[in-house]
């Protein structure tokens, strides 16, 4: 919804001319900090709710929107790769173990 709201505001001819005043692609600096910020709450919501489903849906965000080298993204990884992996023994089942490997066939940094 914000970033709905994002991209109104920027279709409105006021925001045409601040970047031509400003020389610079305004827009665009725009956009990419409210996706940051956007990234970085849900990434925090993520980490302190200890989400798989959330840190999945932070890292499906990240390359949606090109953020593939966001910040917390390598962090967001490992922290998923963390949880997984004690789910896994958790469940202590096979089904466990493998549903695991096929989120994580080679190492915490290469998710499938």
């Amino acid at each position: 919804l914000f970033l709905a709201a994002y991209e109104h505001a920027a279709r409105q001819p006021f925001a045409k001319e601040l970047a031509a005043w400003k020389g610079e692609d305004f827009l665009a600096a725009s956009r990419r900090e409210v996706v940051e910020h956007f990234l970085q709450l849900r990434y925090d919501l993520a980490v302190r709710n200890r989400s798989i489903a959330g840190l999945e849906e932070f890292l499906a965000d990240c390359h949606t929107y090109h953020f593939e080298n966001a910040p917390n993204h390598d962090s967001a990884v490992r922290k998923l790769y963390d949880l997984r992996s004690t789910e896994a023994e958790e469940k202590n089942t096979i089904d466990g173990y493998l549903d695991f490997l096929d989120n994580f066939p080679a190492s915490p940094k290469t998710p499938a």
